[in-house]
């Protein structure tokens, strides 16, 4: 029980870290799942994550990423990117920002390609390409456990909200 309590503990904080530099528009700290607001019986495969399996060998992927010639567009992507790199021009005096926690420093080993996808007028969705890299094709990850279809109504309220996200989706 106590290593269990040491696990919350030491992982809990950083969720509550990363809600304190939100605002209502940004996770500007990073996101992370508030483990202990799962179900019990998710609460600490939510916490530890899932393992992800390696089913060959990691390749080593070093091709220079690509930009778009329109600097519109290479603005975009710039801003996006420095996002989740910790790059970002007037950071706050916190250094929680520079890094989300999604990228961490050590020795490169593999490059993971990026390309941006309009997402309104205004804006861009980037998509991080590990395909070339054989990355996908070198890990596995079990399913994510979340409760199925059928589970909806009975937590569902006059003030709920859904949304449908069809990512598979061509137009």
């Amino acid at each position: 029980m106590q290593k269990e309590l040491k696990k919350d503990l030491d992982i809990g904080p950083d969720a509550i870290r990363r809600a304190n530099f939100s605002t209502f528009m940004d996770w500007a700290g990073g996101s992370t799942l508030y483990f202990w607001r799962w179900p019990k019986k998710y609460m600490k495969r939510i916490r530890d994550g899932l393992e992800v399996c390696v089913s060959g060998k990691l390749p080593a992927y070093y091709a220079p990423q690509q930009f778009p010639s329109n600097p519109i567009q290479r603005e975009h992507m710039r801003q996006k990117l420095a996002k989740v790199c910790g790059t970002r021009k007037g950071a706050q005096d916190y250094d929680y920002v520079r890094h989300r926690g999604y990228v961490a420093n050590g020795n490169v080993k593999s490059r993971t390609n990026c390309f941006s996808v309009p997402k309104g007028e205004d804006d861009i969705q980037m998509v991080y390409d590990t395909s070339k890299s054989l990355l996908n094709a070198a890990l596995w990850a079990p399913n994510f456990m979340m409760p199925n279809i059928d589970s909806v109504p009975n937590h569902a309220t006059i003030s709920s909200w859904f949304g449908d996200i069809d990512l598979g989706e061509k137009n």
